[in-house]
């Protein structure tokens, strides 16, 4: 008896313990539940309450239109117009690949491509990512028959970049494009961009994009289950961006385009009084429109491996050997130094020893004997051999400094480069080796290590007016709202002044009057019956083909009002090839009877470059 008792007290005392247990586990499982609903219904009520408002409630944004961009006498150069894209909200996407296949049988969507883009949404499902833009009417009408099947597709209106004149201008103004992962994590000084927004890439597009690029709006609708819009619910209207007006004159842009149409070179005309850039033409060039509607891989592909480079800006982006341009640098520092009177004269015989090593001038037979006014009007080497080797390197170099060569100017065009002024420190520590005379004598004309833009060799043209004032070239005059009120004003900037004595300007800017209006002048052909012109050609040496021909030039020669740089790459020589497009673009400039038609010069410039 006894053992069975024991045997009842045990069985009940186990049970016991196992309820006990089981409440406990109980217990637990709901202090576990009513953790987690205090922590979805109270600690994460507002994010999920928002979640939950997105199964019937979508924000749509709305990109503001750009604002246009206009020449200095209101000409309309960059506009928007409407166009259609494909978007897909990836939020209501139930079947992808259906819907990718189903796209590409009818607008042409290309499935890897869209999965690319669908990949990098992030977090945002239900913002709407755009596949393909400036649909066609047929697309639109195909894909608006069948948006019961396509579950998750929108198609919305937005602005598109129009450049009016096609290729012209389409170094300055740039383009847009899409917003890349780099600019939106980059800092920005204005607003920053928003994920699938277009923003500018290049040029006055790039440079002022926080101008231009407005704020965005967006539409808050109700949506049913298939995302079929319902209401209205709230809108935020986009503010437009302000209009940019340039300091570009069309007319003269467009003159220029059409002489180098076909040729590799580029000019720059401006206003040395306040750095005004009236024209900056590059070629060849490449079509902005192409990148408003979205360029393809391969057309970019097709323009970065063109050994023509069209996407380069050549006015700001080229560096190249000045050639006697540079003689204006190694007069100005000769003088100034002290080392040559302009009035003594030496012996060019076509050839010069020194240190038992022969130099050439250009001219076979040589000048005869030559002071510094006739080496700079008929650009004979070997006087400049000569004023170079007193001058040497180091005031050479301080001066090519002080007419900005060397640095950027600071133009509102990005990409610009520096150039190079060459130096005893830095080729020891570029090269390993010491300066040697023979770099001197090829610096002194404009050759050798020497390289710069031709927008640097404008500036340094604009430098020899009275007060030597170098201001900083600049593309933008001005920036109004949509109301047509000035919100900002350019105004000219100071980037240097040429420290030189005003007999030294005297001097100088004599002789190059005299390159353009006297019998032996290597510029004659720039020459004006009714304006005084000064300037000065250069023929580069080029160890990659022909020469280069250049000529810059200022008119009129007492108070310059226009800066003229024209450059051809491989065209020859400077005073037969560039010197006659100067003039062309002077006469447009001032009203001026044009001497030739432009496809007389054209022509002429053929002929020219093919006798070499």
């Amino acid at each position: 008896m006894p053992r069975l008792i024991d045997y009842k007290v045990a069985y009940q005392s186990q049970y016991e313990k196992r309820g006990q247990r089981a409440l406990l586990l109980v217990g637990l499982l709901f202090s576990i539940l009513s953790v987690r609903l205090i922590y979805l219904q109270i600690l994460r009520y507002s994010e999920f309450q928002r979640l939950s408002g997105r199964n019937h409630v979508r924000l749509l944004p709305q990109a503001a239109a750009r604002g246009f961009i206009y020449d200095r006498h209101g000409e309309l150069l960059v506009r928007n117009i409407p166009s259609y894209e494909l978007c897909v909200v990836p939020g209501e996407v139930q079947e992808l690949d259906l819907l990718l296949q189903r796209m590409k049988d009818i607008a042409g969507v290309v499935p890897e491509l869209a999965r690319r883009k669908l990949a990098k949404v992030g977090g945002r499902y239900y913002e709407p990512v755009p596949l393909l833009s400036d649909l066609g009417e047929d697309v639109i009408a195909k894909l608006s028959e069948r948006k019961s099947e396509l579950r998750g597709l929108i198609i919305r209106m937005q602005p598109r970049r129009h450049y009016v004149h096609g290729r012209l201008l389409a170094h300055v103004l740039g383009y847009t494009g899409p917003v890349s992962k780099q600019e939106l994590d980059a800092s920005y000084q204005g607003r920053k961009p928003r994920p699938f927004e277009r923003v500018g890439k290049a040029g006055v597009e790039r440079q002022y994009d926080d101008y231009l690029r407005g704020h965005s709006g967006g539409i808050q609708v109700e949506v049913d289950s298939y995302g079929r819009h319902l209401r209205v619910i709230a809108e935020k209207k986009p503010r437009l961006g302000e209009d940019l007006y340039l300091t570009i004159d069309y007319k003269l842009q467009q003159a220029s385009e059409a002489l180098l149409a076909g040729f590799r070179g580029c000019v720059v005309a401006l206003d040395p009084r306040n750095g005004e850039i009236l024209a900056m033409a590059s070629k060849p060039d490449y079509d902005p429109n192409e990148f408003a509607v979205g360029i393809s891989s391969d057309r970019w592909a097709e323009l970065v491996a063109d050994e023509a480079y069209p996407l380069q800006n050549r006015s700001l982006q080229g560096e190249y050997p000045p050639g006697s341009i540079y003689k204006i640098v190694t007069a100005v520092a000769a003088l100034e130094t002290g080392v040559k009177n302009p009035y003594q004269s030496y012996l060019c015989q076509g050839v010069v020893n020194f240190r038992d090593w022969p130099y050439r001038c250009w001219k076979e037979h040589g000048h005869g004997w030559v002071d510094m006014n006739k080496a700079i009007i008929e650009s004979c080497d070997i006087y400049f051999y000569r004023a170079g080797l007193r001058t040497k390197v180091d005031a050479l170099n301080r001066y090519s400094l002080m007419f900005g060569l060397g640095e950027k100017s600071g133009v509102d065009i990005p990409g610009e480069k520096a150039g190079l002024v060459p130096s005893a420190p830095w080729k020891r520590k570029r090269y390993g080796r010491a300066w040697y005379y023979g770099n001197t004598i090829q610096m002194s004309i404009g050759q050798g290590f020497l390289l710069a833009t031709p927008l640097q060799l404008a500036c340094m043209m604009a430098a020899l007016n009275e007060g030597g004032t170098i201001y900083r070239p600049h593309v933008l005059k001005e920036v109004r709202d949509e109301r047509g009120e000035l919100v900002r004003a350019y105004k000219p900037q100071v980037n240097s002044t040429l420290l030189v004595t005003k007999r030294t300007m005297r001097i100088v800017r004599r002789a190059l009057r005299g390159v353009v209006n006297t019998r032996r002048g290597t510029g004659g052909r720039a020459r004006l019956r009714t304006l005084s012109v000064a300037g000065k050609t250069s023929t580069s040496e080029n160890p990659h083909g022909e020469p280069h021909a250049g000529f810059v030039c200022h008119a009129p020669a007492e108070e310059p009002r226009l800066v003229v740089m024209v450059w051809f790459e491989n065209g020859g020589e400077g005073g037969a090839v560039a010197a006659p497009v100067a003039k062309y673009l002077l006469e447009e400039f001032f009203g001026l009877r044009h001497d030739r038609e432009l496809e007389q010069i054209r022509e002429m410039m053929r002929k020219e470059m093919e006798l070499g």
